[in-house]
């Protein structure tokens, strides 16, 4: 079964993309750079952003959720 589909618009290419274990939140990191975002997957809307020196091409909780690794 298919669910609504609803947009939040992040800017310059998402590439990097981690979801919390609890499916809460979702990471975004674009491929240009400069920030992370985190979405509240409930809300449907970003509710952080922060500054990322470099570009967040991967990213990854940790399996307790309580971390998230991100490679650039």
């Amino acid at each position: 079964q298919l669910m609504d589909s609803r947009r939040v618009s992040i800017p310059n290419q998402p590439e990097g993309i981690a979801l919390a274990p609890d499916a809460r939140h979702l990471w975004i990191g674009p491929r240009q750079g400069g920030f992370i975002a985190i979405i509240d997957t409930l809300a449907d809307a970003e509710v952080k952003r922060f500054d990322f020196d470099g570009i967040p091409i991967r990213m990854n909780f940790t399996p307790d959720g309580t971390r998230v690794i991100v490679s650039d």
